[in-house]
Order: C-alpha cells, then structure tokens, then sequence
C-alpha cells in the first residue's frame, strides 16, 4: 500500500488498543496488526442476549492474552494452513455457509 492509500486510511479511522491505550493510528505497521472484535450474542450469552460485542486491540494485547491458546505457524510454502477472510473474530454462526474466502 502506497503512502497516500496509508493516509487515507488512518484519516478515516482513528483508535487505540482498548486495553492498553496504544495509538494504533500513529503508527501504520501497528494499525494492520490490531485485532478488531465484533459480534452480537446470541440467546444465553455471557454478555446479555443479543448484545453488541466490540474491541480493538494491539499485537502485543492479543499476545500477552491469548499467546497461551494461540497457534502460530510460520509461514513458508510447505504448511497446508488456510488463512482466510475475512480478518477478524467471528462466531461460526454469523458466517454463512454460502460466503467465499
């Protein structure tokens, strides 16, 4: 992404990491690393029925709380792991069967 595309992007959107207040917008490798979280419950969730779920976090959040469960693989062109689209936290639910990744 070229340097005017960068700034264009971050005049649109401005933020930090929820947890640590990290200004992600100032800096753009940060901004594409930030993981971002949204969904709605569903009947019976912990965070009330059919509530808004949302967060911004950095890298380092995402590490330092989830590096436990994470399953980071290296990349090269022998590993036979998907990565797919679209970039974010989902329930399998609110992704339809029918969409192309």
């Amino acid at each position: 992404m070229d340097d005017i595309a960068n700034n264009r992007l971050l005049e649109k959107t401005s933020g930090c990491c929820r947890r640590c207040n990290l200004d992600l917008p100032s800096n753009v490798d940060e901004w594409y690393e930030r993981i971002e979280i949204s969904f709605r419950g569903g009947y019976g969730s912990v965070f009330g029925d059919e509530y808004v779920v949302r967060s911004t976090l950095c890298q380092h959040c995402i590490k330092t709380l989830l590096g436990e469960w994470l399953e980071v693989i290296p990349d090269n062109s022998d590993h036979q792991v998907p990565v797919f689209k679209p970039v974010g936290a989902y329930q399998p639910y609110q992704i339809l069967p029918h969409e192309d990744f």
